[in-house]
């Protein structure tokens, strides 16, 4: 195949009623044929991906002529505008390979429900420039996931707390302490166990955004290129090792917030003084934008 074909082709799903293309469709949360309209789960798809290609996935990568930004699909749609800088022009098109995720939280919104929900959002704010409120900038909204490291912290070691609780001790889960108070002086010694801790994956979203976005990972499952016929996402650009210390951060006040719900008694924390935390686990994740 030459590289001009391979520039348009890309990656396609067939309806297998009458080979035309499929998308998915948020509303029906399935693949619908852009031909006959006909419907198909994405777990009727083909396997995906091969055995050798676990680690990546072809994709179509649009890159922005004036920003420099990219966004990439597993279609072949011709783009005529930047989400990031707003130019209206041809982004350049090319074919390459993106790292796999490894889970998926699939859309829910329609495109409809999103236009109704910033219209009335924009009623709120009477000073809002007119371009907001514009027909050709709601024609510019488009359905981007968004890349998140999924990661696990496993910890364990003792802390200073001060307060007035009686020695005491639980649990939940594999998450475990033991407090003990010496004069109201409390050690707490900690064995912290947690998954799902989200943290974005792409330098162009803005920090703000991606932290309303990145609360939960609940509706995760596991990943197929089918999610994202039709749609977009950003590239992770981003290595997890960046956020080892705020992932541990988080863990630990997560779990600090389990143990205070448990005392009923009111306990401030004082000086960590040996803990021992590890990134155990790193997952790709996208979610919708």
């Amino acid at each position: 195949m030459s590289n001009a074909k391979a520039m348009k082709e890309g990656r396609r799903f067939s309806c297998p009623s009458c080979a035309g293309g499929l998308r998915y469709d948020i509303a029906e949360r399935k693949m619908r044929c852009d031909r006959c309209e006909k419907t198909i789960t994405v777990a009727e798809l083909p396997d995906d991906p091969p055995a050798d290609e676990q680690e990546t996935m072809e994709v179509t990568a649009y890159c922005c002529p004036q920003c420099g930004a990219e966004i990439y699909s597993a279609d072949t749609e011709a783009t005529a505008f930047c989400n990031f800088c707003g130019s209206d022009v041809v982004l350049t098109e090319r074919i390459g390979r993106m790292r796999r995720p490894d889970g998926v939280v699939p859309f829910r919104i329609t495109r409809e429900q999103c236009e109704a929900a910033y219209l009335a959002e924009l009623k709120h704010h009477y000073l809002a420039p007119p371009a907001l409120k514009d027909a050709k900038t709601i024609a510019h909204f488009r359905p981007v996931y968004i890349p998140f490291w999924s990661c696990s912290v496993k910890a364990e070691g003792e802390m200073n707390l001060s307060g007035t609780k009686a020695s005491a001790d639980g649990h939940w889960g594999t998450q475990k302490y033991t407090l003990t108070n010496r004069a109201n002086k409390i050690t707490l010694n900690a064995n912290i166990s947690q998954t799902g801790i989200l943290n974005d994956a792409s330098t162009l979203l803005e920090d703000e955004i991606s932290a309303r976005l990145r609360t939960t990972e609940k509706d995760r499952i596991s990943f197929h290129s089918g999610y994202l016929s039709g749609l977009y996402a950003l590239a992770p650009d981003v290595p997890a090792e960046i956020y080892r210390g705020e992932t541990e951060a988080t863990a630990l006040r997560n779990f600090m917030y389990k143990v205070k719900a448990k005392l009923f008694t009111p306990i401030r924390i004082g000086m960590q003084t040996a803990r021992q935390g590890n990134l155990d686990r790193r997952r790709r994740v996208f979610k919708p934008l």
